[in-house]
């Protein structure tokens, strides 16, 4: 990440016009005898939590919707759960405490927490906390307020506490934790990493979308970004966007970086995160920007909205999310910048109980056909692939000034080639790369 000891605004971001926060603020407004009426985004003061009042958190939290009942799964590098901010919520870190990846010179499973600030564990404990964090943070300072506070998350980590894996690790897999999630009993799937989509990789994500799971996921926005699994047909593919309106980075539908599917945008440009990554210090906190923090928000909608909702389904929830979604320019934002308080207000049972996310055939030669999703079977989870987990070195990121994370280095497409020769050997390897998203690739 760059510039991640300085709290200034994500401007320097190159950044596309969406749909505008006004339209959100005006359904808050419209929607005044149901949740009350959340302040303009004028008002915000750059605490890096402007988002609350353009979504009317606030109002929805009085209400008593908070997430309550509802599980959500991150899937992502690692964790420090012991930081304030996450005393209080419900985390729990799943595979015995342990990372998917494990030790090449042991074989034992890596730990999937650590306490020392390295980008993996900042990466984890930001976006865990952007769905539940206390807002509390160090020495009773103010932190992250998560959109969905009662939720349960379950964490599982596909990297390691140390931050860099390139060579040291082989690990289960972004597939892996979307299968033991789904037998976890998680209703909804946060994920903010990207690789090469394999054979095994759909057949998880088909299989899951097929047990009513809801799969959101960053989306690409740089040249130099990998493939994401929200680009595939049934999962909610995010973009981010700030206060302004505008979307980070060049991904659109069309182009100069091309992205294959945008399902909704939120916000994700100047969102409060806790530690400074360059002095290795978990107290400061930092402004933020990047995909990695809009799919949490995004899940924690979702929380929400179930939570006032239960009796809805996961079809019907997805129905009130495109529904309500404020339109803007769909090759970049798609059906349109998320909706928290419409959504919250309307009832998901009146919808059909069908996906609106997912279309007959695939657009492309990785995606899933509706056809896949109907006909998946539960994987074999022997039969997953290992796989060989690539973690940003926190040094890659340049001096953009923004908090934003690196593209992907020349040399991940060296291992992939080497990953090729390898299948051909009988070696079963592929490359996941925590997501690195916006300017220089910012997560």
């Amino acid at each position: 990440m760059a510039g991640v000891g300085e709290r200034r605004h994500a401007s320097s971001v190159s950044r596309r016009r969406g749909g505008g926060w006004g339209w959100v603020v005006a359904a808050v407004v419209a929607l005044v005898p149901l949740v009350g009426v959340a302040g303009p985004a004028s008002a915000v003061d750059g605490d890096g939590q402007w988002y609350h009042q353009t979504l009317g958190t606030a109002q929805v939290h009085a209400a008593g919707h908070r997430g309550q009942g509802v599980t959500v799964a991150v899937i992502d590098a690692s964790i420090t759960p012991s930081l304030p901010v996450l005393q209080g919520a419900d985390v729990q870190i799943m595979n015995g405490g342990r990372s998917l990846c494990k030790d090449p010179d042991t074989g034992a499973n890596l730990p999937a927490t650590g306490e020392a600030l390295t980008f993996s564990t900042s990466h984890g404990s930001n976006v865990v906390a952007t769905i539940v964090g206390t807002g509390v943070g160090f020495e009773g300072q103010p932190s992250v307020r998560g959109i969905a506070p009662d939720a349960t998350v379950k964490f599982y980590a596909i990297g390691s506490p140390a931050g860099n894996l390139r060579n040291t690790a082989m690990c289960g897999g972004l597939g892996s934790a979307i299968v033991q999630a789904v037998n976890d009993g998680a209703k909804i799937i946060s994920t903010q990493t990207s690789g090469p989509i394999s054979a095994w990789t759909r057949q998880e994500v088909a299989w899951a979308l097929n047990q009513g799971v809801v799969i959101v996921s960053s989306l690409p926005s740089q040249p130099g970004d990998l493939a994401s699994i929200g680009e595939l047909n049934g999962t909610v593919g995010v973009q981010a966007v700030g206060v302004d309106g505008q979307v980070m980075g060049e991904g659109t539908s069309r182009g100069p970086y091309p992205v294959r599917k945008i399902t909704v945008a939120a916000p994700g440009v100047g969102i409060l995160l806790q530690g400074d990554l360059s002095t290795h210090d978990w107290v400061p906190t930092r402004l933020g920007a990047g995909t990695s923090f809009a799919t949490p928000i995004v899940a924690g909608v979702l929380a929400v909205v179930w939570s006032a909702h239960p009796e809805a389904t996961p079809n019907q929830l997805l129905q009130v999310l495109v529904a309500h979604a404020v339109p803007g320019d769909p090759a970049v934002v798609g059906h349109g910048t998320v909706n928290l308080v419409g959504m919250v207000a309307d009832d998901p049972t009146g919808y059909p109980d069908v996906s609106p996310l997912i279309v007959p055939e695939a657009k492309f030669r990785e995606d899933l056909s509706a056809a896949d999703i109907a006909g998946a079977f539960s994987p074999d989870p022997f039969a997953t692939a290992p796989t060989a987990t690539v973690s940003p070195s926190p040094d890659s990121s340049g001096s953009s000034g923004a908090d934003v994370t690196a593209g992907v280095p020349g040399w991940v497409w060296v291992v992939v080639a080497v990953v090729v020769v390898l299948l051909g050997a009988g070696v079963v390897v592929a490359v996941v790369v925590v997501a690195r998203r916006g300017r220089g690739g910012a997560v």
